[in-house]
């Protein structure tokens, strides 16, 4: 795989969810998705991510019952929540609240 063209930043609340989830579902394909993401120069034409609608600037990364709410803040592509799909988009306050680099 090339380089990344984005750094991928993982804010500590989406690592703990992400490690919490990991005994459940196989993170390490929706991590994988993430950086491949990360790695295209326009990642919201990535075949796993799309728009959250009606939040702009989140994005989310599809996995295999799971999904990363995200943000690209250049050079950043911020990870900023991890849930299972059916809980993640009533936590999108959270994710917001994660955004900017906050944690």
């Amino acid at each position: 795989m090339s380089e990344a063209t984005y750094q991928v930043l993982v804010t500590p609340g989406a690592d703990r969810e992400l490690d919490a989830l990991s005994q459940e579902f196989d993170t390490d394909g929706l991590e994988t998705r993430i950086r491949d993401a990360a790695a295209c120069r326009q990642p919201k034409n990535h075949s796993c991510v799309d728009t959250v609608v009606g939040r702009p600037g989140l994005l989310k990364v599809r996995g295999v019952g799971l999904r990363a709410i995200c943000e690209l803040d250049p050079p950043e592509f911020r990870v900023l929540l991890v849930d299972k799909r059916k809980r993640v988009y009533d936590r999108l306050d959270t994710a917001e609240e994660r955004a900017g680099g906050a944690a």
